[in-house]
């Protein structure tokens, strides 16, 4: 026990040294342990920020995209709008014209109606009407008829007359023309009078140049003279004013026979019809200044003419080319006005 006592109660210098160095160790690896730790926990820090910042950044495009669409939408939205309001407005136009319209078609209606009323009212009055007028121009037309068949025979007998009056005329002139030595042919419905070419005209000629070829035109253009008084101005018209027809023209008409070209014929007709007119006019000065009769008094034109038909009116049919004396002939055809 007495050693014990001895002992002293602090540690000696080896086991402080021993103590500190065990608690050195001890900081070493509290430190070092404590700095392991903080560096990977810093690391994930990091990495935790830049997955932050990838995603701020991301989420800032996502906005902007966002807001892109936002004004684009808006800008539809408003486009929307104004088409709406557009459509609105002329929903109200048609609205109003289609009142108008209606309107207006109410108008026509009732003036239809109101016309349609009038068209009823006048169509009976008119049927009334008519049938008093249909009465009564019954009643007169059958007194009428009875006129215009009274009426039309004294046309038909008028006409008849006329008819006879001509036939007379012409008739009185080719008995003259027959008792002074010529062989005529007389066409009652034509009025004309035809005078043989042979006794006037030598084949293929239009020369009236022999003695007995003037004597004929000769006594044509007396009988004539004698006959158409009427239409002389020495004379006077009013005093034929009792004949029911008047002469507007006298025509000499040429013809010639199927010898010699067709147009030498045309030419030929023609001269033969000239040539005796100008005989007729040396013969009797009067006969030139014949005129026609208009209206009860003479005209200013001419009563004489002439027309050339060369082969185209031919009596008497040989065939082409023949020489025929019947065919080359002078005819008078007279035309009246009335």
């Amino acid at each position: 026990m007495s050693q014990q006592k001895l002992e002293s109660p602090y540690l000696s210098f080896t086991e402080l040294l021993a103590s500190a160095f065990f608690v050195f160790i001890v900081m070493i690896i509290y430190l070092a342990i404590n700095q392991g730790s903080t560096t990977s926990v810093e690391g994930e820090v990091v990495r935790d920020i830049e997955a932050l910042e990838r995603q701020r950044y991301e989420l800032a495009l996502s906005i902007e995209k966002l807001d892109l669409d936002i004004d684009a939408l808006q800008e539809q939205l408003r486009l929307q709008v104004v088409e709406n309001e557009s459509l609105i407005a002329s929903n109200e136009k048609l609205a109003r014209q289609k009142k108008s319209h209606a309107a207006e078609l109410s108008k026509q209606r009732a003036a239809l109606s109101e016309l349609e009323e009038r068209q009823a009212a006048a169509e009976r009055k008119q049927k009334e009407e008519r049938k008093d007028i249909l009465t009564g121009v019954f009643d007169y037309t059958k007194l009428i008829f009875e006129g215009e068949t009274n009426a039309e025979s004294a046309v038909q007998a008028e006409l008849a007359k006329r008819r006879q009056e001509r036939e007379q005329f012409l008739s009185a002139i080719g008995e003259r023309l027959t008792e002074n030595g010529l062989r005529v042919d007389i066409d009652k419905k034509a009025y004309a009078v035809a005078i043989a070419g042979d006794l006037v005209f030598a084949s293929n000629s239009s020369r009236i140049s022999t003695r007995k070829q003037r004597d004929v035109v000769k006594k044509v253009a007396s009988v004539l003279t004698n006959s158409l008084s009427c239409n002389f101005p020495s004379g006077s018209a009013s005093s034929c004013s009792s004949n029911s027809f008047k002469l507007d023209t006298v025509l000499i008409e040429g013809h010639a026979d199927t010898k010699g070209s067709r147009a030498r014929n045309w030419k030929l007709s023609t001269s033969r019809a000239f040539s005796f007119m100008q005989l007729l006019f040396y013969y009797s000065d009067t006969l030139m200044h014949a005129r026609s009769i208009s209206e009860g008094e003479l005209s200013k034109y001419p009563l004489i003419g002439i027309a050339g038909y060369g082969e185209e009116r031919n009596r008497i049919d040989r065939g082409d080319r023949q020489d025929e004396p019947r065919n080359r002939r002078i005819e008078i055809r007279f035309i009246f006005a009335t």
